[in-house]
């Protein structure tokens, strides 16, 4: 071996070496942490006689994992205390000032008991509202109160099919923000004990009233249900009956009416009634052809539509979305509607979502404020 060679062999021995020294210490840390969780790992199985080494292992596992609980309940309260961004310096000193009022409601606030008695008109069916003699309206007179000054695009949260089951509608009362609005369905045992109650608690409400369905009759949504085979002054006195059912709702909506609503000829008389009693007409019912809205603007009526249903596909990454493509509406038009049936997975997507909404830049609105 010459003497060149055995030199060039040392100095590649000592530069490998060096090497092995430098990438020692993580060695062994990354070996020290290998072999502890392999341990730990292993402690039920390498002493299954040992009641001892089996509790500490346990305990071991429990306080980490309390640990990482701990951990995640405090990133959740610090999330759940950020402050809305605050208003744009643009918006005048008024238009803040409404900012602040709606984005912070009095959630002690007890709307007024109705009915209001100059809003009353006492009939052989009942009492039905009507618009008062100094022209007030009872979709105003009924709403819970909104800033109008407020700049920012508004999203309205209607909750649906509320009455029928006390479970569903007392999680709807402890747990939506006030801003909802409530959907009590005329059908209900007690549709003015939860109309009361509704605007006791600080929430608007609207009469769903039973309308033809595609599939009717095989799905019938129940007594004096508004059909398009009905004479025209029949399915006004059956709108009566509904709307003696109760006092203190802005306006109607249908949980069912994809086959009325579309009919423009049928629907004409009903949106005139309304009209005439100051009512607003919502449809719920998100027929993709309804007729509401052109009839109620040929008829100088309240009427909204095109509301997007979360509830379609009740996934959390699906109701994502679809709040998501809420926010995207409402940049667009000034204005959206969210509706809910409340389910469990809808409910708990809805806490999280509404609670970021000031911060990016919405309203969160009644649905009367929708309504010029």
């Amino acid at each position: 071996m010459t003497q060149a060679y055995q030199e060039a062999l040392t100095a590649a021995l000592a530069a490998r070496q060096e090497t092995f020294l430098a990438r020692l210490p993580r060695m062994l840390k990354v070996g020290t942490a290998l072999l502890l969780f392999v341990s730990l790992s292993s402690l039920p199985f390498v002493f299954p006689s040992s009641n001892g080494v089996q509790k500490q292992f346990e305990d071991v596992r429990a306080t980490a994992a309390l640990a990482v609980l701990k951990a995640q309940q405090i990133k959740t309260q610090k999330e759940e205390k950020k402050e809305p961004a605050p208003p744009p310096s643009s918006y005048t000193a008024q238009q803040q000032q409404a900012i602040a009022a709606n984005d912070n409601p009095e959630t002690t606030l007890r709307l007024p008991p109705a009915p209001e008695p100059d809003l009353v008109e006492q009939t052989e069916r009942g009492a039905l509202p009507r618009i008062g003699p100094d022209g007030q309206l009872p979709r105003q007179v009924y709403a819970r109160p909104f800033n109008q000054n407020d700049p920012r695009p508004r999203i309205a949260l209607v909750a649906t099919k509320l009455g029928l089951s006390r479970l569903d509608t007392e999680t709807a009362l402890a747990r939506l923000p006030p801003q909802a609005t409530l959907v009590i369905a005329s059908p209900s045992r007690d549709v003015q004990g939860w109309l009361d109650r509704a605007r006791h608690e600080g929430f608007e409400t609207l009469l769903s009233v039973p309308m033809e369905p595609t599939d009717f009759p095989r799905n019938d949504p129940g007594a004096d249900t508004l059909l398009t085979s009905l004479a025209d002054q029949e399915n006004v006195q059956r709108l009566l009956r509904h709307l003696a059912r109760g006092a203190g709702y802005v306006g109607v909506t249908t949980a069912s009416g994809n086959l009325f609503t579309t009919d423009a000829r049928k629907l004409t008389p009903v949106v005139e009634e309304l009209h005439k009693r100051g009512l607003l007409l919502f449809d719920a019912a998100l027929s993709p052809h309804s007729a509401i809205e052109p009839v109620a603007a040929r008829l100088g009526a309240a009427a909204l539509a095109h509301a997007i249903d979360i509830d379609s596909n009740p996934t959390p990454d699906a109701i994502d979305q679809a709040l998501h493509d809420v926010e995207k509406q409402a940049r667009h038009d000034g204005y959206a509607i969210v509706v809910t049936a409340l389910y469990p997975v809808s409910l708990e997507r809805i806490d999280l979502w509404v609670k970021g909404l000031a911060a990016r830049g919405f309203a969160l609105a009644p649905l009367s404020a929708l309504v010029p």
